[in-house]
C-alpha cells in the first residue's frame, strides 16, 4: 500500500476524516509540506535528497504531548521528523476515536511548535521538516515494518527515484 498524494498540509483539516481504518494500519494526518520527507528546499528547487532520507520517528502515546517529546524530536540531525500515534496496543487494546482526535490535534500543535523552533535561533533547519501519522501496528516489529515500507514508498514517490529509501532512528524516552 502506498501513501495517498496530496499530503495534508493543513492543521485546519478535520482530525476525523484523516484517521485510519481497518484497511488503512498507516495514515499522514499533517506535513508540513507537500513533499515532505523532503526537505523544504528540495520541494521547491531542483535541489536533490540524499539517499536514504534520514527519518527521526518519535513514536508515543502523546497523551498528552509535552517537553520531553519537543526534547526528543529535537534530538539529531535529520532530513525529516515523524511523529507517531499507535491507537491498537496488545495490553491496553484500541483508543476511542475521540481520544486519538484529541491526541492527533495536540501532535499537529507540537509539529508547528517544532516547525516555528527551526526559525528561531539556535534552531535547525531539520525541525521544520515535520510530519503527524497514526498506525494501526501494535507491536515494534509490526510499526517499524508498516513505517520502512510506507515511507520508503512515499520517498519513491516524491523523488521520482526507484532507487530511493528511508533511514529510520528511533529516539526512545524513560518510558522504554
Amino acid at each position: 500500500m502506498s501513501p495517498r498524494l496530496p499530503l495534508p498540509t493543513s492543521s485546519a483539516v478535520p482530525v476525523l476524516s484523516l484517521l485510519p481504518t481497518s484497511h488503512t494500519p498507516f495514515k499522514l494526518v499533517y506535513a508540513s509540506h507537500g513533499r515532505w520527507p523532503l526537505s523544504p528546499d528540495a520541494a521547491q528547487s531542483s535541489v536533490r535528497s540524499p539517499v536514504p532520507l534520514r527519518i527521526s520517528v518519535l513514536d508515543s502515546s502523546f497523551n498528552p504531548p509535552h517537553l520531553a517529546h519537543l526534547s526528543l524530536a529535537q534530538h539529531g540531525e535529520y532530513d525529516a521528523h515523524l511523529l507517531a500515534l499507535t491507537i491498537g496496543n496488545p495490553d491496553k487494546g484500541r483508543l476511542e476515536q475521540s481520544a486519538v482526535a484529541v491526541r492527533v490535534e495536540m501532535m499537529r500543535a507540537l509539529a508547528l511548535d517544532l516547525q516555528r523552533r527551526a526559525g528561531e535561533p539556535g534552531g535547525k533547519k531539520g525541525w521544520a521538516n515535520v510530519a503527524v501519522a497514526v498506525m494501526e501496528a501494535p507491536t515494534f516489529t509490526s510499526k517499524s515494518r508498516i513505517l520502512r515500507e510506507e515511507l520508503d514508498a512515499l520517498a519513491r514517490e516524491q523523488t521520482e527515484r526507484d532507487d530511493a529509501s528511508v533511514r529510520l532512528t528511533f529516539p526512545v524516552g524513560p518510558s522504554l
